[in-house]
């Protein structure tokens, strides 16, 4: 009787690129969340509150190269708002900032489970994530806390990550609200290797 030969063994490298590229819970957890928060979004009429329009205008002009005419509002320029403009510059103007807050948020709950599940398991990032969606009043984040809710998924983020990484994703945070940066200095000491004296410079960078 033949017997079949077995199908060759995969290389161990581009199996370990395989499992890289596999989105994990996490990942899955927060795109679901962020679809939701976009339906929502888009379900309510379209409109945009006078910082969305000036972060939009700001990142507008910077991408046609133009200065940003910050005198001309009342808003408090803020580099990652210009940042956002600039990405969201293609979108329709009414939609573009409710859009990047409901894929922040989407990022914040991902985050949140990512950093529970790696500290006390996958209960405890369930868990995180159902207090933040019990305690918080995510209609007004939706359409008025544009920065914050930005600056807080990255910071949440920052939590689910760890070395370099952790660093530059406080360091981003911190161009939205510079009270980042403070957990930016200690993530630059409690992330490098080496002497104290060392781990103080990376602080001191950070």
């Amino acid at each position: 009787m033949p017997v079949l030969a077995s199908p060759p063994a995969m290389p161990e490298h581009e199996a370990n690129w395989k499992r890289r590229l596999r989105p994990g819970p996490a990942v899955l957890l927060g795109a679901a969340a962020a679809g939701v928060f976009l339906w929502r979004t888009l379900s309510w009429p379209a409109a945009a509150s006078p910082d969305a329009w000036a972060y939009l205008a700001w990142g507008q002009a910077v991408v046609r190269g133009d200065a940003p005419t910050y005198e001309l509002t009342s808003t408090t320029p803020k580099p990652l708002g210009v940042m956002l403009g600039a990405l969201a510059s293609p979108l329709p103007p009414e939609r573009a900032f409710g859009i990047v807050v409901a894929l922040a948020l989407g990022v914040l709950v991902g985050a949140l489970f990512a950093a529970g599940r790696r500290r006390a398991g996958a209960v405890a990032g369930v868990v995180g994530v159902l207090a933040f969606l019990a305690v918080s009043m995510l209609s007004a984040v939706v359409a008025y806390a544009l920065i914050d809710a930005v600056t807080t998924a990255l910071v949440a983020l920052a939590f689910a990550l760890r070395g370099r990484s952790r660093v530059a994703v406080l360091v981003l945070a911190g161009l939205g609200r510079p009270e980042a940066w403070l957990l930016a200095g200690v993530a630059g000491f409690s992330e490098t290797a080496g002497r104290w004296w060392r781990r103080l410079v990376a602080a001191a960078a950070a």
